[in-house]
């Protein structure tokens, strides 16, 4: 038999995907302010696309590293994550509940602040973007880490599977 969660338990977790959803939004915000300005040629950057070819160390360009710092945080912040979601799922195997909502609100609480969290942590790879973005107007390198970010985004949605298992007797972390 499986359980399924409660209706309240249900709203709750649709109104964190709501905030997930609106949170990935900014996201294609940034894409559709950022191609605005393109066509519209409303804004002047200080510098060209040239300057992301200039050299930093060890024949290592400005755009390269830009691409291997996001390319660290994703990991980072992935490893992070992971590492973080076993966290609450020892503690929550740990934790005598009285009911099924008593878990799932356990679980959900401190699930959405991992989540909040990491979301600021790939946010940051779409920054990144933004500010390359504002000082030389290359849209390409701006829409290529919002994808990274998005992916990140991807990683840390609260889908219904990630809480229901908490409430299964099949949880390898539940001690019998």
């Amino acid at each position: 038999m499986q359980n399924t969660l409660s209706d309240e338990s249900q709203k709750s977790l649709n109104a964190l995907m709501v905030r997930w959803f609106i949170i990935a939004a900014s996201l294609v915000v940034y894409l559709f302010i950022g191609y605005m300005l393109v066509v519209t040629q409303t804004y002047t950057s200080p510098y060209t696309v040239e300057i992301l070819q200039t050299t930093l160390f060890s024949g290592m360009s400005i755009h390269a590293a830009l691409y291997l710092f996001a390319a660290i945080i994703f990991i980072g912040g992935d490893v992070h994550a992971k590492s973080s979601y076993k966290k609450l799922l020892l503690a929550a195997s740990e934790q005598k509940f009285k009911t099924k909502d008593d878990e799932f609100n356990f679980y959900r609480t401190r699930y959405a602040s991992i989540m909040f969290v990491h979301i600021a942590i790939f946010n940051v790879i779409a920054i990144l973007g933004v500010i390359v973005f504002l000082v030389t107007l290359d849209f390409a390198t701006l829409m290529n880490l919002s994808i990274v970010s998005l992916l990140g985004f991807v990683l840390m949605f609260p889908h219904k599977a990630k809480f229901e298992f908490q409430t299964e007797k099949s949880c390898p972390l539940k001690k019998k």
